[in-house]
């Protein structure tokens, strides 16, 4: 890796950030004029051709992923329906926590690199440094898994190499990132709808069923609350299983969230009229993913018991909870129309995952905390090369061809998980020393474009989960019996990885390990910032009332 001194990195976090020359809200339709690219300016640098429905579909379309669909199966199978949705309600609120912490920094200052260069200002160059890598790890591992889940999911079907179906779906993601970025926006809008819409019908179908409305006429009401019972055991029996499980199920539960957030904030530097969007899609999605995550898995937990064997049929089609509910109903179409959209869950997550993949490093090589070839980008803007190199890690994923899909994905699940976990710790630490810096320098609250709410307590109850799921992540492995290299090694290696990196840009750079408040940079290249505000051109308040609807929604 090539590390620039921390004047160059001055140097180029002071570089003016280029206005946008398409302002205005999109429209749903892509012309050749209004993909967003100025041919002779995207030779350096992204352009900001990202929308309001853009940023808001994104960060909560790739939250969307295996996990909802088919990881809270297994999830369901080992804790049972009630700590699940304990689970996925405690997790909500953590990620509430990290949301209105990012919102609230990256609308002060909405640049490329954003994530890392937050760490490095208000912590200290080596957390940056090190923060960034982790991102981009975490990234990775995340998009092979949502990889790994599409080819299990197409085995439902199709028993075939699946190497096959590993090249046709990198394909697909390589061509998809490396045209402009209005046109993965565009693709990752109609996919994130594609998911919203199933999870409401799904939703809505789950209330049918369960009152006696399916083809078989069988009432459920919440008979499997009762038997086989609502909490399950893992490891031991009474009650220290039934906690236990329930631990377990808060870890697991946290891959469905994980690195998802932190979407609006890496499209930050491509987002049209960033201060007005990115408090926009800050705000709506953590009630978007209340209202689909809760109620989804407690639907898991009203139509299928924790005791179905077929529930740990790996991370295949059949072995999710709706597949199954909807077969037991005598429903015989509608598992092949669910399998369908899980295949599009995995595929748009891992789009998702790769275009963040490359934002992430191409801004590492902007903050010379990488080799600078990776900021180059084509005629559309796009970092080409970052693109096709943070691709090539999705050959991992030719492992399914020696090794069961299920462990494959497994890997690839605990590895971002803790990934994902470490880079939320530090985002938060960075967001208290940032409020830290506005007080010792005297700036008021009221300046900030986006204030979020309850801080910095919220943040504080955040990062005290994190921190605890982070330590007890592996506990399990400690058991008699459960304890091998792969188990403890996917358990903790993220936080080696993390440790190694900052030990060693500090023993390298030698640069300070703590920065007082009052001396932290909070202001370089806002001023930019708000100038490209001023310029803006108010939106068009819509006057039909679709219009408005279609405005409250995006």
């Amino acid at each position: 890796m090539v590390l620039l001194t921390d004047q160059q990195s001055t140097d180029l976090n002071e570089k003016k950030i280029p206005d946008s020359k398409h302002d205005s809200e999109d429209s749903f339709g892509i012309s050749v004029e209004s993909l967003g690219y100025d041919e002779q300016e995207s030779q350096d640098r992204p352009v900001r051709g990202l929308s309001s429905r853009h940023i808001q579909f994104m960060a909560f379309g790739g939250c969307i992923g295996t996990g909802l669909f088919v990881g809270s199966g297994k999830v369901l199978a080992m804790a049972g329906p009630l700590s699940i949705l304990l689970a996925y309600i405690l997790v909500s609120t953590v990620v509430y926590g990290v949301t209105q912490a990012l919102g609230e920094m990256t609308t002060w200052l909405p640049v490329p690199g954003a994530i890392q260069l937050f760490a490095t200002r208000y912590i200290n160059p080596a957390t940056g440094f090190a923060s960034g890598w982790n991102y981009y790890y975490g990234y990775v591992t995340v998009y092979c898994a949502e990889v790994s889940a599409a080819v299990t999911v197409i085995g439902y079907w199709i028993e075939l190499n699946p190497a096959i179906w590993i090249s046709i779906i990198l394909c697909l993601m390589i061509l998809i990132n490396l045209l402009p970025v209005r046109v993965y926006g565009e693709t990752e809008f109609w996919f994130s709808c594609i998911k919203v819409t199933t999870i409401v019908a799904l939703l809505i179908l789950t209330v049918v069923v369960d009152l006696g409305g399916a083809p078989n006429h069988h009432i459920l009401g919440f008979q499997y609350w009762r038997n086989p019972g609502a909490m399950n055991t893992y490891l031991a029996d009474g009650d220290l299983g039934r906690f236990s499980a329930f631990f377990n199920s808060l870890v697991m539960a946290t891959y469905a969230f994980i690195l998802s957030p932190e979407f609006i904030c890496v499209a930050a530097g491509e987002s049209q009229s960033p201060r007005r969007n990115i408090p926009k899609a800050t705000k709506r999605f953590f009630y978007r993913i209340i209202f689909f995550y809760v109620l989804g898995v407690l639907a898991v937990g009203v139509l299928v018991p924790y005791t179905d064997p077929r529930l740990k049929m790996g991370s295949t089609g059949a072995a999710s909870p709706f597949v199954i509910g909807m077969k037991d109903a005598g429903i015989r179409v509608l598992p092949h129309i669910i399998n369908a959209v899980i295949l599009v869950s995995a595929v748009s997550a891992g789009n998702s995952f790769m275009y963040s993949c490359s934002r992430t490093l191409m801004s590492l090589a902007e903050q010379g905390q990488a080799p600078q070839i990776f900021r180059r980008c084509n005629r559309y803007g796009t970092p080409y090369i970052a693109v096709l190199v943070s691709a090539a890690f999705g050959l991992l994923n030719y492992m399914n061809v020696s090794k069961g899909g299920a462990t494959v994905f497994s890997w690839f699940v605990n590895l971002s998980t803790l990934s994902g976990l470490v880079a939320w710790a530090i985002l938060l630490v960075a967001f208290l020393r940032f409020r830290a810096a506005l007080k010792a320098q005297s700036i008021s609250l009221a300046s900030l474009p986006f204030r979020s709410r309850f801080q910095p307590w919220v943040s504080f109850y955040s990062l005290f989960w994190v921190l605890l799921v982070i330590v007890f992540n592996g506990y399990y492995c400690f058991f008699r019996g459960n304890f091998t290299a792969a188990n403890f090694l996917t358990s903790y290696f993220g936080v080696f990885y993390f440790v190694a990196l900052v030990g060693g840009y500090q023993l390298v750079k030698r640069t300070r390990f703590f920065t007082p408040a009052h001396e932290i940079d909070i202001l370089t290249g806002k001023a930019e910032i708000d100038e490209m505000e001023a310029n803006e051109k108010p939106p068009e308040e819509p006057k039909t009332f679709l219009g408005k609807v279609w405005q409250w929604i995006a």
